[in-house]
């Protein structure tokens, strides 16, 4: 919840509500789910920059996108600087099935 202020207290406490209990695995599959839905309309390009800056989440998200297995019309276009990859987004980009590098 971005912005409580906006919402009013009811709306808070039924969204709080409908939370509770939402796992990491619910969350990646519900927001593939829900580009998939956008993406059956018109085709969805999701740019991530700087790459070597993921955090596990981002990384989590991109795995779960490629292995979804409901019709989408997605591409991914993410960058990274080889010399400056670290921490999780390295040990993710080396151990990856869809790593690849420009030359």
């Amino acid at each position: 919840m971005q912005f409580p202020a906006l919402l009013t207290r009811q709306h808070r406490e039924t969204l709080r509500q409908e939370v509770v209990g939402a796992t990491r695995e619910r969350m990646l599959r519900e927001i593939c789910e829900a580009l998939a839905a956008v993406s059956a309309r018109t085709p969805l390009l999701l740019v991530l920059e700087d790459l070597h800056w993921g955090d596990s989440s981002t990384l989590d998200l991109i795995s779960a996108l490629a292995r979804h297995r409901a019709p989408a019309r997605i591409m991914l276009l993410a960058t990274y600087r080889p010399s400056e990859v670290a921490g999780p987004a390295y040990r993710w980009i080396r151990s990856s099935a869809i790593w690849w590098r420009a030359t």
